[in-house]
């Protein structure tokens, strides 16, 4: 057994224990079920998390826009101020219609004050370019989000440093995104959608990450990855000697080759979510980060 899949083993186990994967039900699901096939169905083939795992205070679903039009993105907490988030996600959006939502279920028609948090102030990097249309990339595609009050320390994450990373990394990519990279044109489909998102986590595997790069990706050919509404959610490697997890990537975009396409049914409709998922690397942009978090 090599190395790599040593501390694949290690990192999976470690998933359990936290409580990654769907809590209890009512009924009492045995530990053999949680993993059931039933459950396998979110961020593209992923599993729910669980209310108490660490994750759930951890990543934060911000809504977007006006009550007319509105979208989704996910983000995570440096302080119990600032949030960092995806700069396409906010591009064009004034503070006054951003709000981080706290709350396992961010689309519930009663949730209190204490669990919507306005946007303050919204910071995107300076040389943020959206080239979609004629490359089918984004460049540096960060933006840090000030809250008008501050939230429980817990929420907070950690940037990963340069040197607890390596060419071979275990991510847990997490959001609160589409479903599966199918499309279902169905009305009823489409409201489900909007109106019910869930936390939800895939561990992927990265490799070739190199710390100087402005971003690595993750391979979704296998269903497996993520989508619309997973935008600005981190990324997160585990570090043994801190026993804790770090945000080493920021969801930014799908990139999806002709050949790719061409693997699979094109009388599927699907929604653009295989190919290659891309991260902004956080290594890479960790002084831009910490110089405007002061300047906020």
């Amino acid at each position: 057994m090599s190395n790599n899949d040593t501390g694949f083993i290690k990192f999976l186990i470690l998933l359990l224990v936290l409580g990654l994967t769907s809590g209890l039900s009512a009924c009492q699901k045995q530990q053999s079920q949680i993993y059931h096939d039933n459950e396998a169905d979110s961020i593209l083939g992923g599993k729910q998390v669980s209310a108490s795992s660490i994750f759930s205070q951890r990543v934060i679903y911000l809504t977007i826009g006006t009550s007319k039009k509105s979208s989704l993105c996910t983000a995570s907490a440096l302080t119990p101020n600032i949030l960092l988030t995806a700069a396409h996600c906010v591009k064009g959006f004034a503070s006054s219609q951003i709000k981080a939502v706290l709350s396992a279920n961010p689309r519930d028609q009663n949730l209190s004050s204490s669990e919507q948090i306005q946007i303050e102030k919204i910071i995107i990097h300076e040389q943020y370019r959206d080239e979609t249309k004629q490359r089918g990339v984004l460049h540096h595609d960060l933006a840090l989000l000030k809250l008008a009050k501050p939230i429980a320390a817990q929420r907070v994450s950690r940037l990963a440093q340069a040197e607890q990373t390596s060419a071979f990394l275990n991510l847990v990519s997490i959001g609160y995104g589409k479903k599966t990279a199918l499309f279902d044109p169905s009305p009823e489909s489409i409201a489900m959608d909007k109106e019910s998102p869930q936390l939800y986590f895939v561990m992927k595997t990265v490799t070739g990450y190199k710390k100087e790069s402005e971003t690595f990706n993750i391979n979704q050919n296998d269903m497996t990855g993520v989508c619309s509404g997973d935008s600005g959610g981190p990324g997160f490697i585990y570090d043994e000697e801190a026993s804790d997890f770090f945000i080493v990537g920021v969801t930014s975009y799908i990139s999806v080759t002709k050949a790719e396409k061409e693997q699979f049914d094109p009388d599927e409709i699907y929604d653009k979510c295989i190919g290659h998922g891309y991260y902004s690397n956080v290594t890479f942009y960790r002084d831009w980060i910490e110089s405007n978090i002061s300047g906020l």
